[in-house]
């Protein structure tokens, strides 16, 4: 099949010639007719290749998608880095290119399926539940991995050629947010858990009595008034010893005076 651009130059490169002189009624009637019938069947030519090439991917596939390539690269490069690890950088950066430039025609861009989201590599034998088989995944999926790595294979070279998990701790994340707009994950806000605040039983107990005090019952008032007083344990003579001699020792302090020498 022919692209697109093809069939818009068959129809507005080569134009109606316009005569210099002044065109009859008739001839302005049949250019304007011409006219119309080229932008009809333009406009049909552009929805055949649109139907074609099949919908756009919606986000979610977009974003699962480019997570998948990039595991599938993670993989192969951890895969092969008992064999390249050590070696001289040209051939590290060598052989990342090798596996960047056939890892979407790899058997993990094959049996293809969706569900939950994402995209997943199906057996048709173990795997089982609601999920889309249909052949298009497998299309669409290697489709966007080359255009990932076609658009980007400079900036994933380096952090892949050293072959070491960390160097590469980050590609995901700078892959599918930073250098593409495949995923709209928000990396740089972590999840915190709220924190619940904590009420001591004698707060709660004044908090109940305000309330109740306020509705007008006094009684029900004073009885959770009484429960939030809370008694302190008595103190035993070996204790008060102990204050009564810090309470001494920092009445000693506070009579001292220093005086400094010139």
């Amino acid at each position: 099949m022919f692209p697109i651009r093809f069939y818009l130059c068959i129809l507005f490169c080569f134009p109606v010639p316009i005569k210099r002189f002044r065109l009859s009624l008739l001839e302005r009637q049949l250019l304007w007719r011409e006219l119309i019938m080229k932008l009809l069947l333009a406009s049909t030519l552009f929805a055949c290749v649109a139907q074609a090439g099949g919908a756009e991917l919606s986000p979610e596939q977009r974003c699962s998608a480019c997570l998948y390539t990039y595991q599938a690269i993670d993989r192969e490069v951890t895969n092969q880095t008992s064999t390249h690890k050590g070696k001289k950088l040209a051939e590290q950066k060598a052989a990342v290119r090798d596996i960047l430039s056939t890892i979407c025609d790899s058997p993990a861009f094959e049996s293809i399926g969706f569900a939950n989201g994402r995209y997943i590599q199906v057996d048709q034998e173990s795997v089982s539940g609601d999920v889309d088989r249909a052949e298009k995944h497998a299309e669409d999926l290697t489709a966007v991995c080359k255009k990932l790595i076609n658009q980007n294979e400079k900036k994933l070279v380096p952090p892949l050629a050293d072959f070491r998990k960390h160097s590469r701790s980050d590609l995901s994340k700078n892959l599918c947010t930073k250098w593409t707009d495949s995923c709209s994950f928000d990396y740089s806000k972590s999840k915190k858990k709220k924190q619940k605040t904590k009420i001591s039983k004698s707060n709660k107990c004044l908090v109940d009595a305000i309330g109740l005090t306020v509705k007008g019952e006094f009684d029900a008032a004073l009885e959770k008034v009484d429960c939030a007083v809370v008694e302190m344990p008595e103190k035993s003579n070996g204790e008060d010893e102990s204050d009564a001699g810090k309470e001494e020792e920092a009445s000693d302090d506070d009579d001292e005076i220093t005086i400094e020498e010139e």
